[in-house]
């Protein structure tokens, strides 16, 4: 058998009002992960919503078709799965892909951010 897991008065805390006294698994902390980002992309799309509309003073029509252009990446997203199987970058098949999508999705938003060096202002 093995030994009852004896919680400090923080951890019996944290799990009753944090966790609503579930036992804080990987699964159910990774669930919680998940969570928390699509709240943070919620929060990424209230902000570009406020730059389109109130900084670059776009109409709907306009707002549309950028917003259309924005979901293009998400659309073609089964072709990045069959070139990152099929094709190795730098000796990793995913990890590598991943690591470039992420850098240019930093930098797209750091161009947005920065209205790309003034040239929107």
């Amino acid at each position: 058998e093995t030994a009852p897991v004896t919680l400090t008065p923080f951890q019996e805390w944290y799990t009753k009002n944090i966790f609503l006294s579930i036992t804080p698994t990987p699964e159910i902390i990774a669930i919680m992960t998940i969570y928390f980002v699509q709240g943070a992309i919620a929060l990424t799309a209230l902000a570009r919503t406020y730059l389109l509309k109130d900084e670059l003073h776009l109409g709907p029509a306009e707002m549309s078709a950028l917003s259309g252009v924005f979901v293009l990446p998400w659309t073609i997203k089964p072709l990045y799965g069959f070139l990152s199987d099929g094709v190795p970058l730098f000796g990793y098949r995913r990890r590598s892909y991943l690591v470039l999508a992420g850098i240019s999705g930093c930098l797209a938003y750091l161009a947005l951010g920065s209205s790309f060096g003034g040239l929107l202002t």
